[in-house]
């Protein structure tokens, strides 16, 4: 990858699939990626991880200092719209459930 100009070896498809501590709501997601899974897809979420913390150390929505997962020291959206604009695919659907 990185000693070919950082040509893809391959892709990272990933689905979830979670329900509400109450249940009367479900989340389903889908990620895609250019990138093989192993060292691909790890490199391009760090730096973009790395960048949108540096990015925010500049302004006033800090993120949160310590350690922590991507999610908690930036925020979900941010990650996802991060991400995106790194040319990851993501789709984030919710729904309430009937519950009988």
């Amino acid at each position: 990858l990185m000693l070919d100009g950082f040509k893809s070896t391959g892709v990272t498809i990933a689905s979830g699939f979670g329900i509400s501590r109450s249940g009367g709501m479900t989340a389903t997601t889908e990620l895609k990626c250019k990138y093989d899974p192993g060292l691909g897809f790890t490199m391009l979420s760090a730096c973009t991880l790395a960048s949108v913390i540096v990015k925010r150390l500049e302004s006033d929505d800090k993120p949160c200092t310590g350690f922590q997962t991507a999610v908690t020291a930036v925020g979900g959206e941010a990650l996802a719209d991060a991400l995106r604009a790194m040319g990851v695919e993501l789709k984030v659907t919710t729904q309430r459930t009937s519950r009988l």
